[in-house]
């Protein structure tokens, strides 16, 4: 069951394994976001489908290339959301028959039958309203998890999200830029979509566009020096005067609008039935063997549960290895020692669990060689691909695609500098990086 960019991988790797098991791969409608009771009061808009108007990958291309299909749809060194789709949809093409659109997945629920178990999934057919319940043998999740706002708790937000219908909004939400054409903005965080949004939003509303962040990003320089005003998180609203206090005591006043780019909780609704729960309040998935294989029933597996990655070949190589375990090439470890792991990762991140699965460079990178380790080590068998015998090979990491991840931020800065024309850009020799070959 999947949804967003890794429903193609997820249907082109597990294809052969369905043969041999019953395994789910459907597409999910759309839901509304589930608002936790402390901003339920608040007045944002239901979700819409779709992509931001101008919206660009946050990835160099090269970086995002899957396996065994070549580049041909992307032209320009940060492609436009179209190109994306095009690629996705090309690389899927082979698995489209076996998908079902328009299917909402309502529940998962573990089931005894005598002295076996399965998975039973009931499902919605949108256009015909219709239910049903199916038995599988495995599940793989790939639904995303970018779709509860997640918006921090602030003195007077809901008072100033009444006052003002409207002012209050998250990049869930966002479209297009001509709505907020001369007025005064405030942008919450200054990661990928906190950058994207500030960058659009200038060319229509007033200047400076405000970008309120706990801790610089690195970004290239002073690239948002001409549009832009630095402040820190914010302390209190108040709705007289519209006015934004931020920690250092400075006030901003007249403020027209408040768009947070603070991230999503992690949210499974179909998953409610599960035992122990995968997910409680949202600021982590609990009970995930490498951030992927639920520890309790390891036949179910949740990908692209990590932050901060590139998602293409992060996804790849999670749904190379899962396939692996699930065909019976590959095993894991003892439920012992996966809930070890669990319990070292909730040490290390104790009080911090909004950054459990959040892997920056070069975690990432570290993590998808571990996998592609793991796969590699995987039960040889014969009539599958590489040589009849390896089946299909999860990406590697190598020097030239480290320092690629690594020079990332600084690519994508560059690139937004040109303004359009970086639809001209074609290499990054272009940009002017340029890679020299590690020498011992």
């Amino acid at each position: 069951m999947s949804r967003g960019t890794p429903w193609a991988e997820s249907g082109r790797t597990t294809l052969s394994l369905a043969r041999t098991m019953n395994s789910p791969f459907q597409g999910r409608g759309p839901r509304r976001t589930q608002m936790s009771p402390s901003r339920s009061q608040m007045r944002l808009p239901p979700i819409r489908l779709g992509c931001v108007r101008h919206a660009r990958d946050q990835h160099p291309a090269h970086a995002h290339v899957l396996r065994r299909h070549a580049l041909s749809c992307w032209i320009e060194s940060l492609p436009p959301h179209q190109a994306v789709k095009k690629y996705l949809e090309e690389y899927g093409e082979e698995v489209k028959q076996h998908v079902s659109f328009s299917t909402q997945v309502l529940t998962i629920d573990r089931v005894q039958d005598g002295d076996k178990k399965h998975w039973e999934i009931e499902t919605l057919d949108l256009k015909t309203k219709t239910q049903k319940r199916t038995q599988f043998d495995a599940v793989l999740v790939a639904s995303g998890h970018y779709n509860d706002p997640y918006i921090p708790e602030i003195p007077g937000l809901v008072e100033f999200d009444k006052a003002y219908p409207g002012a209050i909004s998250h990049s869930k939400f966002y479209r297009n830029p001509n709505d907020y054409a001369g007025k005064k903005v405030i942008v919450v965080g200054n990661s990928a979509s906190g950058i994207d949004l500030s960058a659009q939003i200038s060319t229509v509303s007033k200047l400076p566009v405000i970008i309120s962040e706990r801790s610089p990003q690195v970004t290239g320089g002073d690239e948002q020096s001409g549009w832009s005003k630095q402040v820190p998180e914010i302390a209190e609203l108040t709705p007289e005067g519209r006015k934004v206090r931020f920690a250092n005591g400075h006030v901003e006043e007249d403020v027209d609008v408040v768009v947070f780019c603070t991230g999503y909780h992690y949210s499974f609704p179909f998953l409610r039935g599960l035992s122990p729960p995968i997910v409680t309040d949202g600021s982590y998935a609990r009970n995930l063997y490498q951030h992927l294989v639920y520890i309790n029933e390891p036949t179910l597996a949740i990908v692209g549960i990590p932050q901060r990655i590139i998602p293409f070949p992060f996804s790849e190589t999670q749904v190379g290895w899962m396939a692996r375990i699930w065909s019976g090439r590959a095993k894991l470890p003892t439920e012992e020692e996966m809930r070890e792991w669990e319990a070292a990762k909730r040490k290390e991140k104790e009080g911090q669990e909004k950054s459990f699965h959040v892997m920056p460079f070069p975690q990432d990178v570290d993590y998808i060689n571990l996998l592609h380790g793991f796969s590699e080590k995987a039960e040889t068998r014969p009539g599958l691909d590489n040589g009849g015998e390896a089946g299909k090979i999860p990406p590697y990491w190598d020097a030239y695609k480290r320092w690629l991840r690594q020079q990332t931020p600084l690519i994508k800065a560059a690139s937004r500098k040109l303004g359009e024309k970086r639809r001209e850009i074609r290499t990054l020799e272009q940009l002017g990086f340029h890679y020299t070959e590690e020498r011992n």
